[in-house]
């Protein structure tokens, strides 16, 4: 009976995986208007729920108005600046974290002196639309 309900339960919660180790020294970064991305967990890398990204948004520069099919969560740990979530402005300074609901548009400015640091997560592979409705095909999201 013991035996039986380890088989059970190792069905169930596959313990055989082995963790995924990415040297962030190898990785690619990516410049958009002012904005510097990388993929520091991606479908590409063996992430199955969430990419994670760590991002540097340039003094006076921002991110596009999107939207996401799922919540984005920023964890800024350096910066301040401001976010629009459906046409509100709220400003903040890091350390901090903003959670930005899933479907509302929204954008990211800095309005400091230096560059934003910050730590982005959202669900893998969320589609990301512009404000136009077409889908946002973004090069790093590969």
């Amino acid at each position: 009976m013991k035996l039986l309900l380890i088989c059970i339960f190792s069905t169930l919660f596959s313990f055989a995986e082995e963790p995924v180790i990415i040297n962030h020294k190898d990785l690619l970064s990516f410049e958009n208007n002012g904005n510097q991305l990388t993929g520091i967990a991606t479908s590409s890398m063996g992430s199955e729920e969430f990419e994670v990204w760590k991002s540097h948004i340039a003094p006076g520069s921002c991110t596009p108005l999107h939207v996401h099919n799922t919540q984005e969560v920023f964890v800024f740990l350096k910066g301040e600046g401001k976010v629009e979530i459906g046409g509100k402005a709220t400003y903040f300074k890091a350390p901090c974290t903003v959670i930005c609901p899933a479907n509302i548009p929204h954008q990211f400015f800095n309005t400091g002196n230096e560059d934003s640091e910050q730590i982005v997560v959202l669900g893998i592979d969320s589609e990301i639309r512009a404000m136009t409705g077409n889908l946002m095909n973004l090069p790093w999201r590969r």
